[in-house]
């Protein structure tokens, strides 16, 4: 066992964790805080997204002792928060959501658009959005609420990492990716010519000797 120590939600959390334990787990499991969802649990979904030292991150391929001095806020921590506010009625509004499995990570990553990028083109928009699934509504009604949160306002700035009350860096998050990474075209559907062809053996040959 480890033991971690963390802030979720505002509140510190010290608890003992199993090496392999996964931050989604932690979460769900140990905190009860199941507005995390768990979906492909290969960080390619994105039901699972829960910002973590400022940042958005997949907690299905997260370890939880990796996060020994981190902030975490889950979808459950923004229920005060005046941007996530105007997202969820904006959603209402657009028809956002359907059977809302995605939802809780979609207003995350909708809430870290507008905050980070402000009045953002609708192309970059669903660019942004790639790493999110929604198989029920499609796009255009969650594109639309987040477009109409994020008309007029400015880009805030903000840290790469949390800072504690000292000013010093947070310890851990080493965010090591398990069983695979998200791939650079994260959820994009690519067209045959942007695929390469490889020769088999060759990649086995790379595999195998690690060359």
């Amino acid at each position: 066992m480890t033991q971690v120590s963390m802030t979720v939600n505002g509140g510190a959390v010290v608890a003992d964790v199993e090496p392999r334990t996964l931050l989604a787990d932690f979460l769900r499991g140990e905190m009860q805080l199941t507005g995390t969802h768990l979906g492909c649990e290969q960080g390619v979904c994105g039901a699972c997204t829960v910002v973590l030292d400022g940042r958005i991150q997949r907690s299905c391929i997260t370890f939880a002792a990796d996060c020994d001095g981190a902030d975490v806020t889950t979808i459950e921590g923004f229920d005060d928060d005046p941007t996530m506010e105007e997202l969820r009625e904006a959603f209402s509004e657009h028809h956002a959501l359907q059977c809302g499995f995605c939802t809780p990570g979609m207003l995350t990553t909708a809430r870290d658009i507008v905050l980070r990028l402000g009045d953002i083109d609708e192309r970059a928009l669903r660019e942004e959005l790639s790493g999110n699934l929604c198989r029920c509504t499609g796009y255009v009604g969650i594109v639309a609420a987040i477009k109409k949160v994020a008309t007029g306002r400015s880009p805030t700035s903000r840290p790469r990492w949390h800072r504690s009350s000292s000013g010093s860096r947070a310890q851990g998050c080493r965010l090591r990716r398990l069983r695979r990474q998200v791939p650079p075209s994260r959820g994009r559907r690519l067209q045959p010519w942007q695929l390469q062809s490889v020769d088999p053996r060759a990649a086995r040959q790379s595999r195998n000797g690690c060359r």
